[in-house]
């Protein structure tokens, strides 16, 4: 289903967020804060997901991160920046609208692999956007090839569907720096990658990953669900998080999901 965004833009134009459950919200706390000041710095709208505070979907809750960004789009927002929990925003990082080029909506920037890294996504209000959204969310079950994917995540998807599309922009690795440590950038992204160099951290992350993967299995074989990703079960994570955050709510009936 193809959404038609409103008409009625929300009190800012930009929205800047993130996404903070399965204990993220405890061990980036510092990170976020850095969101929030630069948000505050250029008049931006800013809000941390961290509601229901653990979500059923596990680690493939990341795939909200591109439900969101369209909801926030259809909502009236003229453009949307998210950043990972795990992304500090540096006190030098300009206003994104010095990025914005005729023609482009959406900006992103290369990770330590040479590909799309998905931690810092700028988007502009546009159809074919919403429309490249919808396409990449029912994509979500799909098998990629090898030089795609990313073993879990969104992030595979992003890389597979953003060949030849002429309304991407590649960013200067600045904008989310995974793995440059030298470089004076705006954004650095302490995800999986050599930026990741704290061991305590890293064993955060594989203690969560290992808890949130067999939470998810023991709460979707009892309820008989074949795929986390499941067109039903993200439809129904998608609401439990949009109920406490108006900023992606509709004032018509909300469908977040294509199908």
């Amino acid at each position: 289903m193809t959404s038609q965004i409103q008409n009625s833009p929300p009190p800012h134009k930009t929205l800047v967020f993130s996404i903070a459950l399965n204990g993220y919200q405890w061990l980036y706390q510092q990170h976020l804060l850095s969101h929030q000041a630069y948000a505050k710095k250029n008049n931006y709208e800013y809000v941390v997901i961290s509601k229901p505070s653990i979500s059923n979907l596990g680690m493939e809750c990341c795939w909200l991160k591109l439900v969101l960004l369209k909801a926030a789009l259809v909502n009236g927002y003229q453009s949307v920046m998210f950043v990972d929990a795990d992304a500090l925003i540096n006190k030098n990082c300009p206003p994104i609208d010095e990025i914005f080029v005729d023609g482009k909506y959406l900006y992103m920037a290369n990770g330590y692999t040479g590909r799309f890294n998905s931690g810092v996504m700028i988007a502009k209000k546009s159809e074919a956007l919403i429309n490249w959204l919808n396409k990449l969310i029912l994509s979500r079950c799909q098998h990629l090839p090898s030089i795609d994917s990313t073993g879990w995540g969104e992030n595979g998807h992003i890389i597979h569907f953003s060949k030849q599309v002429n309304f991407i922009k590649v960013l200067h690795h600045r904008w989310n720096n995974t793995f440059d440590e030298k470089l004076n950038d705006h954004i650095r992204h302490f995800s999986y990658g050599p930026m990741r160099t704290s061991k305590l951290k890293t064993l955060a992350h594989h203690v969560l990953r290992r808890s949130l993967g067999l939470l998810v299995k023991y709460v979707f074989a009892k309820q008989g669900v074949n795929h986390v990703l499941a067109s039903d079960v993200l439809q129904l994570e998608t609401q439990r998080v949009i109920v406490n955050y108006p900023q992606f709510q509709s004032t018509h009936k909300y469908r977040a999901i294509a199908r």
